[in-house]
């Protein structure tokens, strides 16, 4: 089996192939998803904008948010229901796993999902869901990313440069 590239080498084989699906007309919309317009993903969507959603079945996981009448959010549940079929089938419910998200958790979520988007994420709805800017509460660390060129603010939105969804996962790592 050969050897697997380096990873210059890799880095030089996804641009290629970035670059021949640009010429397909598909654009990436997500750190790991091309589409051509308007034929974007609706599943993976939902998941990187916190979009509830229930799973029913043997092992199903879902993620329930809780608002405020002001439209804040005020907190999540992620839940996953029992894989012991047995268990299942006897109609008890049972959640084997279960995370309740508040407060800066929540924030943070918010944040690293949206910034997998290309379009990152709307400083007015950040606003309006928790309640003050971003900038308060990641000033810093935006501050950096953008000075490194790996991060940029236009149009009202934080997002991640080409560069910065290159190494997305240690920059996301900063806000949670």
């Amino acid at each position: 089996m050969p050897p697997l590239p380096d990873e210059d080498e890799e880095r030089r084989i996804y641009r290629m192939t970035s670059d021949i699906l640009s010429e397909y007309g598909y654009s990436r919309y997500e750190i790991s998803n091309y589409s051509k317009p308007g034929r974007e993903s609706k599943h993976n969507l939902g998941y990187w904008t916190g979009a509830d959603y229930i799973g029913a079945g043997l092992g199903a996981s879902s993620y329930l948010c809780e608002r405020g009448a002001d439209g804040r959010l005020k907190n999540a549940v992620r839940f996953k229901n029992t894989g012991d079929l047995s268990i299942y089938l006897a109609g008890k419910p049972d959640r084997t796993e279960e995370e309740k998200l508040t407060g800066r958790d929540l924030i943070g979520e918010y944040v690293m999902l949206h910034l997998r988007l290309t379009k990152g994420f709307s400083e007015d709805e950040f606003v309006q869901l928790f309640g003050q800017p971003a900038d308060e509460l990641f000033g810093d660390i935006i501050k950096k990313y953008v000075d490194m060129g790996l991060m940029k603010k236009t149009d009202g939105y934080i997002r991640l440069t080409e560069s910065g969804l290159d190494v997305s996962n240690s920059i996301m790592a900063e806000f949670i």
